[in-house]
């Protein structure tokens, strides 16, 4: 069994490796649409498996996950997409917005 201060020294451990995990793996990422423009984090980095929900510099990173009937069934992707992309996409109906904050 474990004591309390071996549980706190193993979740700094955890964490230790989580920061360098997202260093590793959140990163700048080019538009998939214009693929000129880079949509950069901002601020801490999120969870290497939460990146959407990360503040990101210039647009939005978006996590993907095709369902039943997609060749990339049961993957899971991450794409960005620059504002001016989104905004474009959005004008000319391609993305639908659900909500404006």
């Amino acid at each position: 069994m474990i004591d309390e201060d071996q549980y706190k020294e193993a979740l700094q451990v955890i964490e230790l490796y989580e920061q360098q995990q997202r260093q590793r793996l959140v990163k700048a990422r080019t538009c998939i649409c214009c693929r000129t423009a880079i949509v950069s984090p901002s601020g801490t980095l999120p969870k290497v498996d939460e990146q959407e929900k990360g503040m990101w510099e210039g647009g939005a990173v978006a996590s993907v996950a095709p369902g039943y009937g997609s060749r990339h069934d049961g993957e899971r992707f991450y794409i960005s997409l620059c504002d001016e992309c989104i905004e474009k996409a959005s004008e000319e109906g391609l993305a639908a917005r659900i909500s404006h904050d």
